[in-house]
């Protein structure tokens, strides 16, 4: 199966929000408000239990039951603001409202320099935010979760390394974003002048940010570690027993999935 694909179908990207946004402040097309509440009931509905309405959906909606998962609704909040994206897309290459379009590209790129400082500043106080994050690990592992399963099978000293990767994807995160927002305010920025290269430069921005996204899964030993067990035998998935067994046993007869009941 390899990584968990409808758990990520939440992550659209910087420029697809920011076109979004675009589109719910300037665009005239009636047509937003439906995929805007498609959006809010997707997300709401993905909550499972905790969304009031879930189980009236449920029971009595046809269709809803079939969803093994509530948050795989999520792939429809990702279909919705791909259209939303799309309407804002449009009224960015039309540029019906070029002043907007300006007023748009001077706040994304006062957003990319609130971003920017803040990358700056964990740069700084990069020591103070490691013995922060120590401090931090201190009080959860030997307080509030000192009696959980996750603190009684992993020592504390192996957790302290984990610290710093944090610290380094958090960086490295808010890095990405800032250049990303920055490229951003250059499409609309071009929107607004030179609208000969605008396409292009969209498609260039939006590949770019997919590649940052889907890198650490392209490497398939890195799913593999991270998704599932080391192993070399599906046998190794689950632990022998005698329901497992059975089941093995009936998989020539009707093939189906076999998952560890101590999941």
């Amino acid at each position: 199966w390899g990584s968990p694909c409808g758990e990520l179908a939440l992550y659209l990207g910087i420029l697809p929000i920011l076109l979004v946004i675009f589109s719910l402040i300037f665009s005239k097309s009636k047509i937003k408000f439906f995929f805007l509440g498609t959006v809010v009931f997707s997300i709401l509905f993905s909550f499972g239990r905790y969304f009031p309405f879930f189980h009236f959906f449920y029971k009595f909606i046809p269709g809803f039951s079939i969803f093994n998962a509530p948050s795989r609704m999520l792939m429809v909040y990702s279909f919705a603001m791909a259209i939303l994206a799309g309407i804002g897309a449009e009224n960015l290459v039309s540029n019906k409202k070029p002043k907007k379009t300006k007023t748009f590209s001077i706040g994304l790129l006062i957003l990319f320099l609130l971003v920017f400082v803040n990358w700056s500043l964990t740069i700084i106080f990069k020591n103070n935010i490691l013995v922060f994050g120590k401090k931090l690990l201190e009080s959860l592992y030997y307080g509030k979760y000192a009696h959980t399963a996750f603190v009684q099978n992993n020592v504390f000293a192996e957790l302290v390394p984990l610290i710093n990767s944090t610290y380094h994807q958090i960086s490295l995160g808010l890095l990405i974003v800032s250049l990303l927002i920055l490229s951003s305010s250059i499409v609309f920025y071009l929107a607004y002048k030179h609208k000969k290269y605008l396409k292009l430069v969209i498609l260039f921005v939006l590949l770019i940010n997919l590649v940052f996204f889907a890198a650490p899964y392209l490497n398939e030993k890195n799913i593999r570690n991270t998704y599932f067990p080391e192993t070399n035998s599906t046998e190794d998935l689950f632990n022998p027993n005698k329901e497992t067994l059975f089941l093995l046993s009936q998989n020539e007869i009707e093939p189906f999935r076999i998952y560890d009941n101590e999941w």
